[in-house]
């Protein structure tokens, strides 16, 4: 297991990756270090997020859920849910 430093460097590294528009690269840290620490909210709903970029709403919902599971007053994984859910016609889990 990643330590709570070593988990937010990974996400900061993601978040890099991702505003210099390699969302592949920034995938891959997210699903390596997830792997290493599965209960991280921020790389959870990071990784959803990149996961609705790249057109994969379903995924995606299964890795937000979890973060809003986690974290209930996280609402960036709020918003990110209920745009997948838009993106899947899925009007009524999108409120």
């Amino acid at each position: 297991m990643l330590t709570e430093d070593k988990s937010r460097a990974k996400c900061y590294q993601a978040l890099s990756l991702l505003n210099s528009k390699q969302i592949k690269k920034a995938e891959n840290i997210c699903r390596e270090t997830r792997s290493s620490d599965a209960k991280d909210v921020n790389l959870l709903a990071l990784l959803g997020m990149i996961l609705v970029m790249r057109g994969e709403p379903a995924e995606a919902v299964k890795f937000l859920k979890r973060a809003v599971k986690n974290e209930p007053d996280f609402a960036k994984a709020h918003q990110d849910l209920g745009n997948a859910y838009l993106l899947l016609e899925k009007y009524k889990e999108a409120i």
